[in-house]
């Protein structure tokens, strides 16, 4: 997922639109490439998921790519994250 793909997801995402929730869950299994728009988006989230004691939920297992993005930017043990 590129930046000019993440919009949909950022609305999915909106603040207000999550104040009722207590958790959600992103299945991001299917995802074939994400770049930093992309982590910048979920980082947002999850500091946003954290201010209002919610948990952001990353579920199922990645592609590759996309693992390594977590990897090598150092963001891996910042989401939870679960099998689907």
């Amino acid at each position: 997922m590129e930046w000019r793909c993440t919009w949909p997801l950022e609305q999915a995402l909106d603040h207000e639109c999550l104040a009722a929730t207590s958790e959600t869950w992103l299945d991001l299994s299917g995802l074939e490439f994400a770049d930093s728009s992309l982590l910048h988006l979920l980082l947002e989230s999850q500091r946003v998921h954290r201010a209002r004691d919610a948990r952001l939920v990353l579920a199922g297992a990645l592609q590759p790519v996309v693992e390594r993005l977590f990897t090598v930017t150092g963001t891996a043990a910042f989401f939870m994250r679960t099998p689907l």
